[in-house]
């Protein structure tokens, strides 16, 4: 094969690629816009294994709020990095209470358990960001016209909670 002929082929493969790209992401963006998500994995992925034809189910109102809130988080730059946690800690507590809760029968059903999971975590989410927001976009105003290295970015402020102690 001639570099001309190469070239054409490289270029056609690129071509596509992208078209291929193109739709996996109008693809994305319309089961996003449908509040869907994958059965096989619960995303907008399809887990591997799966053939692609595993159907479709609609996010909760919760569900929604979520990603909304997620979103607003990346919005102005605050992901959870700066909240300190001690996850086995929390693992195994979590595991107990579960297991628990199976035990004794309070747990008919696991979704029901994972819609106050979401609430909880939206309702944390929302105060850690509101309490936060005001210092992030003020440091990143202050990085703009900050010599690049120096680190402005403020901890994360987690505003008081009633704690309940899992041990």
């Amino acid at each position: 094969m001639g570099k001309g002929a190469r070239l054409r082929e490289e270029r056609k493969l690129a071509i596509e690629n992208q078209e291929e790209m193109d739709k996996i992401t109008a693809k994305i963006e319309d089961m996003q816009a449908r509040h869907v998500v994958n059965n096989c994995s619960n995303a907008v992925y399809h887990e591997d294994g799966c053939d692609g034809n595993c159907g479709e189910h609609s996010l909760t109102q919760l569900q929604i709020e979520l990603i909304e809130e997620q979103n607003k988080w990346r919005e102005i730059g605050m992901d959870t990095l700066g909240i300190q946690v001690d996850p086995l800690h929390i693992e195994v507590a979590l595991d107990a209470l579960v297991e628990h809760l199976e035990e004794i029968g309070a747990i008919p059903d696991h979704n029901v358990l994972n819609e106050k999971f979401r609430e909880k975590m939206l309702y944390r989410l929302r105060r850690v960001r509101e309490a936060n927001q005001d210092a992030i976009m003020a440091a990143q105003s202050r990085a703009r016209i900050v010599p690049a290295g120096i680190d402005t970015m403020p901890q994360l402020v987690m505003p008081p909670q009633r704690r309940t102690r899992l041990h």
